[in-house]
């Protein structure tokens, strides 16, 4: 009913610096059904740039809430959509979006 994931990731760019992550998320299920769940999650990330051509440094932290579907095409793999609302802080700058895109939106999930 519950779950954690972690994360963690980087880019490297030509020229403009590199770009890292890492984070973790909750994950409920509000309502389950047979071969699909209702999920609501939040999600803590700290990010940020290395110094290049464009960019300075920066550190951000990120508080992500949202809600999601998870469609299970076998029965240790699904297929799960989610939106939701990001608050942002950092390096002098505090954000509040509503974008679809503001959280990972499409994802495959392997159980073991």
């Amino acid at each position: 009913m519950v779950g954690l994931e972690g994360f963690t990731g980087f880019s490297i760019y030509d020229g403009d610096g590199s770009i890292y992550i890492i984070g973790g998320k909750l994950l409920g299920i509000i309502k389950s059904y047979k071969s699909l769940n209702l999920l609501a999650s939040t999600t803590l990330g700290l990010h940020g740039h290395g110094a290049g051509n464009s960019y300075a440094c920066y550190t951000h932290f990120s508080f992500l809430a949202g809600v999601g579907i998870e469609w299970f095409v076998l029965d240790n793999l699904s297929l799960s959509a989610e939106a939701g609302f990001k608050f942002e802080t950092g390096n002098g700058i505090t954000s509040f979006s509503t974008d679809v895109n503001t959280i990972p939106s499409i994802s495959v999930k392997f159980y073991l």
